[in-house]
């Protein structure tokens, strides 16, 4: 009878797997090259784990199997960014391909991108729509309405994007991350706790699930278990690069510059993670500003923001703050100046302006808090902690509780006492660690 159980218990599961998608045919993409399918599926499969130069090196291989294998083409130019010469040329290649004979989902795919590529949101957006009254149930398509509200903040519409795609296919699991992220952003913190155990749940050995669970425990002042957490994900995976990016960032939030060192020497002997490209240097001019911010040296942060100024967003709030700190009044308005200017060329709209917006309103706030004038900087810094959200911890989330920081001390210089430990009991709900680590910068 125990056996007869098991077998209508394994007979109901694999029916369940089968209706949700687990199970279902592979999709049939357009290309009459075996070899070039299962390369796509790998890089695909690369893609969903976060594992990008995997996934890249897959979609070359697809490519070199099948030179006309069109979606290879489209994967390979939005790994290596929509800007350089190569993808440039590949999507050239596409515009003169003949896309009504792919595969409807391909044709949706490399229409969509090179609308995107053009600066055509709204003709992509339109695109997008008219497929998904058709085929509301293509999770590929799915996917890209899902980022762009996602991208977009429209946090419910997010959601239930999120959940339909998921009904759709369950091993979306990127879906599942975004879901974290998005309640993460607006502050619901045990949501995005539960949201990031279950994707951890369903893909325990990825490096992802664990880095952003770390990402939630850094922010939340749990530095412990986001090391482990960090360590595990590491294990899995030696080089996944954002790992280490954050084991540097969670060691600076916990005051310890010096183990932020050793996990860039970590990254650097893992292979290419933190060398002595675009996120090494970043990286490492994160841990020169904070090391001398640390132990109170304005003078050393104000050194560093010279050189690392074009290159990582702290040189530009730490950098001004030496400044004032420093009596370099003039070199901090220059510093807001710089920043209005590239806001203005920006625009208010997308996550690059919100966060240019908010930077400015925190610099300004910051100048007249120091220029005696607590009321008008409190609302230039309440400005600031209205346009910035808990997203990433590389994103703007330490910048949000930093802002917070600066606001209860204006609110304190203001008179407005009660506020001010408002202020401060909302930062210690988030982090109750963060104010008693930094004295030293207050």
């Amino acid at each position: 009878m125990k056996k007869l159980i098991l077998v209508v218990a394994i007979v109901g599961t694999l029916a369940g797997l089968l209706a949700a998608g687990w199970l279902r045919e592979p999709r049939r993409w357009s290309t009459g090259d075996a070899d070039a399918r299962a390369a796509l599926r790998d890089c695909l499969e690369a893609e969903m784990k976060f594992y990008n130069r995997e996934a890249l090196a897959a979609c070359e291989r697809a490519l070199e199997e099948d030179p006309e294998f069109a979606l290879a083409k489209l994967k390979v130019a939005l790994f290596l960014g929509l800007s350089s010469d190569r993808s440039k040329a590949l999507l050239a290649e596409l515009r003169d391909a003949d896309i009504d004979r792919l595969h409807e989902t391909e044709r949706l795919l490399i229409r969509y991108w090179l609308l995107r590529a053009d600066r055509d949101e709204e003709a992509a957006a339109e695109l997008l729509r008219g497929h998904l009254r058709s085929h509301p149930d293509d999770p590929f398509a799915l996917d890209l309405q899902c980022r762009e509200l996602w991208t977009g903040r429209e946090w419910e519409a997010a959601e239930a994007c999120h959940s339909h795609l998921l009904e759709v296919d369950p091993n979306w699991v990127q879906a599942q991350n975004r879901r974290g992220y998005a309640a993460m952003a607006q502050g619901r913190f045990e949501e995005a706790e539960d949201h990031f155990r279950t994707y951890l749940y369903v893909a325990p050995d990825q490096a992802n699930p664990h880095d952003s669970l770390a990402e939630l425990l850094t922010l939340r002042g749990r530095y412990e278990e986001a090391e482990a957490a960090l360590d595990r994900a590491l294990k899995i995976r030696p080089d996944f690069c954002a790992s280490y990016e954050h084991l540097v960032t969670l060691h600076l939030v916990r005051g310890d510059p010096a183990s932020a060192r050793r996990a860039i020497a970590r990254g650097v002997a893992a292979g290419e993670c933190l060398a002595e490209r675009e996120d090494g240097a970043r990286t490492r001019c994160a841990v020169d500003l904070w090391e001398p911010m640390l132990r109170g040296d304005w003078e050393g942060v104000w050194e560093v923001s010279e050189e690392c100024i074009d290159r990582v967003p702290d040189a530009v709030v730490l950098g001004h703050r030496a400044a004032l700190e420093t009596g370099r009044a003039e070199q901090a308005l220059a510093i807001e100046q710089r920043v209005e200017a590239a806001f203005e060329k920006e625009g208010s709209g997308g996550d690059e302006g919100e966060g240019l917006a908010a930077m400015l309103a925190h610099l300004r706030g910051s100048r007249m808090l120091r220029a005696g004038r607590a009321e008008q900087a409190i609302d230039e810094l309440r400005a600031a902690d209205a346009a910035l959200r808990f997203w990433d911890i590389l994103g703007g989330a330490v910048f949000k509780l930093y802002n917070l920081s600066v606001l209860a001390q204006a609110e304190e210089a203001a008179g407005q006492r009660r506020e001010a430990e408002a202020t401060r009991a909302r930062l210690a709900e988030v982090n109750p660690r963060f104010l008693g680590e930094h004295s030293s910068t207050r």
